[in-house]
């Protein structure tokens, strides 16, 4: 046996020398073989380089948990919620101590507010109150009930909408008021059984009548001719020649007014109760028909009937947001050349995010919230809901962006993108979103100055 230790084997020397053709020395190179040996040598380094930036664009765009950041200490988890809950609670104390100018204040001062409705003498004492019951009824639905249930404040405010002394600024605030009033179902079945809609049917017809009150009255109209049981009643008082009369003018023009319009007069051509068409008029029993007859196929589409579901539901947004999350994805990733790979994930996961965020936030938390907001009657109950909200929003989502951020680094770009593409569609489709007042505004001073002339 042999007491020599064993040799390894012998270790691979890599010849960088050939390994970069570099030629031995003392052997002289012509000048074909120079520059085929420096071909080589371009091509070896372009395989590498491009090897090197493929391993990069991977690293760069892959998810790995590794990459999260290190078990932070017990001290910046307790700073950061102490921050939040600070923050949240000086949030709620906002606006809980400003809660009383709104639906809160209303509530608790009902008589005493309502008062300032019959005040004539000082007209902005008068608008500063409508404009308090205008932002209480949008976001409080028991100032809504309570409202309603006076039956002697609403003669006053129906008769604010009528009277031609008041000033431009009363009168649409008072219907705004009714608008707000009327998107309860209970408000609605309330109002046609006085007969509100009768007085906003005469007041869309008198000549008086400026555009922007015009246009509320008619959203009035659409409120109650959400439940088909109001169709034929609101037919019956001429409902259909208000509405084709508002929906006719390029500047109240609205979509909500010929969707509204269009059910109404569907209905009419449908029913077959007997003395409707009597009751309704020979001229508008046939401004019905004909309206109901010129709709009649986009009526009866069911792609009419999806768009309708999907436009109101704002499915069409995280559509939008989803399709341009995956384009800047996919754009970005061409831009830089990454692997296929890499590209699809960016895609994917863009895309996902992108309908993910915008569905969270704009679908649930902000249905969630103003849901609540509309049971808040107290100050008390104002306080807990902005703050509860205010933390809930900041403190998750201070974890939550870091992961979003490296799993999918391309989010903020795709939301760019989406909200666009969606802006455009708005712009193309002609939507009410992007309708303001100051048009409406503009064209009735413009009116009022023309009659003013003529005087």
């Amino acid at each position: 046996m042999s007491t020599e230790a064993e040799t390894p084997p012998p270790t691979k020397k890599i010849d960088l020398k050939n390994l970069l053709q570099t030629p031995k020395r003392g052997t002289p190179l012509t000048a074909e073989e120079k520059e085929e040996r420096r071909l080589k040598n371009d091509e070896a380094l372009a395989e590498m380089q491009k090897a090197v930036e493929e391993k990069k664009a991977e690293d760069e765009y892959s998810y790995r948990f590794s990459q999260l950041p290190h078990k932070r200490p017990l001290r910046y988890h307790l700073f950061t919620l102490g921050g939040c809950l600070i923050g949240a609670a000086w949030v709620g104390a906002i606006y809980g101590m400003t809660s009383k100018l709104g639906a809160p204040g209303l509530i608790e001062n009902f008589d005493d507010s309502m008062d300032l409705l019959y005040e004539e003498e000082d007209k902005e004492k008068l608008e500063k109150a409508l404009k308090t019951m205008v932002t209480s009824t949008y976001e409080n639905d028991t100032a809504k009930r309570m409202i309603m249930a006076s039956e002697r404040d609403m003669k006053r405010i129906l008769e604010l909408c009528r009277r031609d002394d008041m000033t431009y600024s009363v009168r649409n605030l008072a219907a705004k008021v009714v608008d707000n009033l009327t998107l309860l179902p209970e408000n609605q079945v309330t109002a046609v059984s006085r007969g509100y809609h009768r007085q906003f049917i005469d007041l869309i017809h008198a000549k008086t009548t400026p555009l922007l009150l015009a246009k509320t009255a008619s959203f009035v109209l659409c409120n109650l001719l959400e439940s088909p049981e109001h169709y034929l009643q609101l037919a019956r008082a001429g409902a259909v020649a208000a509405l084709d009369q508002v929906n006719n003018n390029e500047y109240t023009h609205r979509q909500a007014t010929l969707s509204a319009l269009i059910r109404l007069c569907h209905a009419v051509a449908e029913s077959k109760e007997a003395g409707l068409e009597q009751d309704m008029g020979a001229n508008q029993w046939a401004l019905a028909h004909a309206l109901a007859e010129q709709h009649v196929t986009l009526q009866e589409s069911s792609l009419f009937q999806l768009r309708s579901k999907i436009v109101e539901s704002g499915v069409i947004l995280y559509f939008h947001t989803v399709v341009g999350g995956g384009l800047w994805g996919a754009a970005y990733s061409l831009h830089q050349g990454v692997p296929l790979k890499t590209m699809t994930r960016n895609i994917l996961r863009t895309a996902f995010i992108t309908g993910v965020i915008p569905a969270y936030f704009v679908g649930m938390s902000v249905s969630l919230f103003t849901h609540l907001l509309k049971q808040v009657d107290t100050d008390q109950q104002m306080f807990q809901l902005y703050s509860s909200a205010a933390f809930l929003t900041v403190y998750p989502w201070s974890y939550l962006i870091p992961i979003v951020d490296r799993w999918s680094p391309l989010w903020l770009g795709g939301h760019v993108v989406g909200f666009a593409s969606f802006f455009i569609y708005m712009i193309a489709s002609d939507s009410d979103l992007l309708k303001t007042d100051e048009q409406l505004k503009l064209q009735d001073r413009f009116l009022q100055a023309s009659a003013d002339e003529e005087r």
